[in-house]
């Protein structure tokens, strides 16, 4: 289907293409202005409107480069919580109420492999903080194209590329789809992987021990699901027309507000004490939930 419609598409366009020549040829005085004016043509609409298109959606949106995207991440990973610093304060609050959970004073005496729990809570720290400025670029590189869409209703040579890129499976959604699906592909994989060091595992020695075989045998395999048709149409029509649907603006809004509750609490609780300081004595229980407050 795919390729029919891919067909049926570039015919138009070399249909479109024919028309033009025609038209340009039978108004012109002689093959000499004919050839000079679908010169001119060629190298708007294939050179000079393309290139502009690109251009002006970089001058437009600008995205960070590849060293502020990284240096932004680790730095927002360093102030959550850092699982390589002993003294991180998420983590030793992590540490108080797991020992206090098993009612234990010590991690050795721990039924469950603390090493793989800090493991674990360092990469949903990381995984999600990285999949936050990552959906922020894509939105910003989105931006960008969506002036080569915009343009593409002017300018036929625009108007079939994307359509071919699109069906053709090249296309930069594509490319967003499959990189977000190896992402949470890989993120169950190592969860699943640090479940298996945290109950199979004693965290005494834990570099000597081995765990079965089997346990990479039952590791889902990785299956893409590329964009279907119908979905193409709607990127298409997104793309021409950037508005932000109901749905992303509704998840975005709970993502920022539940982030909220994995806040470090101490900054929180010196704030509040700036203005209530008769409430600092007051014992406080860790570890707490903070939805309890609602």
């Amino acid at each position: 289907m795919r390729i029919g419609m891919i067909v049926t598409f570039y015919g138009l366009y070399f249909l479109i293409i024919t028309m033009l020549v025609i038209a340009v040829s039978a108004m012109s005085a002689s093959a000499k202005n004919a050839l000079m004016v679908l010169v001119l043509v060629w190298i708007l609409f294939f050179i000079v409107v393309p290139k502009s298109a690109q251009t002006l959606g970089t001058s437009l949106y600008n995205a960070p480069d590849k060293i502020a995207f990284e240096h932004a991440i680790e730095d927002e990973v360093s102030k959550e919580g850092d699982s390589h610093n002993p003294d991180d304060p998420h983590f030793s609050q992590l540490k108080s109420a797991t020992l206090k959970k098993y009612g234990v004073d010590s991690i050795s005496a721990l039924p469950v492999n603390y090493g793989a729990l800090v493991m674990q809570e360092g990469e949903n720290i990381t995984s999600r903080i990285f999949n936050k400025h990552y959906d922020a670029l894509i939105r910003t590189y989105k931006a960008q194209n969506s002036i080569s869409s915009i343009l593409s209703f002017a300018d036929s040579y625009l108007a079939i590329r994307n359509i071919s890129m699109n069906l053709s499976g090249t296309d930069f959604d594509t490319f967003t789809a499959f990189q977000k699906q190896t992402e949470k592909y890989r993120f169950e994989k190592t969860k699943n992987l640090n479940g298996i060091h945290l109950t199979q595992i004693t965290y005494k020695n834990d570099s000597k021990q081995k765990v079965s075989a089997k346990n990479w045998q039952q590791q889902a395999e990785f299956s893409f699901q590329p964009v279907s048709i119908p979905g193409i149409a709607n990127v298409i029509v997104n793309n021409s027309f950037p508005v932000p649907e109901a749905a992303e603006t509704a998840i975005k809004q709970r993502e920022g507000y539940h982030e909220k509750w994995d806040m470090p609490k101490k900054p929180t609780m010196e704030k509040f004490y700036a203005v209530y300081p008769q409430y600092r004595k007051q014992a406080i229980f860790l570890p707490m939930s903070w939805k309890s407050c609602i």
